[in-house]
């Protein structure tokens, strides 16, 4: 199984499957980063976790959240910092999506 990314506009949007990493940047063509301007998490189950990393798989966490209700989760970064979001597979659930809004 492979994560399933999509892009329309300013979102990409990627179904991922529990075990292949995905690398915004490496996706987009852009390794100087992107301005995020919001994170989308839905989750497949209630206490679903996910670590969105800064760069790399040993990058520092840009936002690591718990879904315990299941109905989704969102942070804004409002577009002022460059980021380069990398979620590694073994720290994102199965089956869940995660959407990334960039300036």
């Amino acid at each position: 199984m492979a994560n399933t990314p999509s892009k329309a506009g300013q979102v990409v949007s990627v179904a991922l499957d529990g075990a292949t990493a995905f690398d915004l940047c490496a996706y987009l063509g852009t390794g100087a980063g992107v301005a995020l301007k919001k994170l989308l998490f839905y989750p497949n189950a209630a206490n679903d976790v996910i670590t969105v990393r800064e760069g790399a798989a040993n990058g520092p966490p840009l936002w690591k959240v718990k879904d315990t209700a299941g109905g989704g989760r969102d942070i804004d970064f409002h577009g002022h910092l460059i980021m380069r979001p990398y979620v590694k597979g073994d720290e994102a659930p199965a089956g869940s999506m995660l959407s990334f809004i960039f300036e």
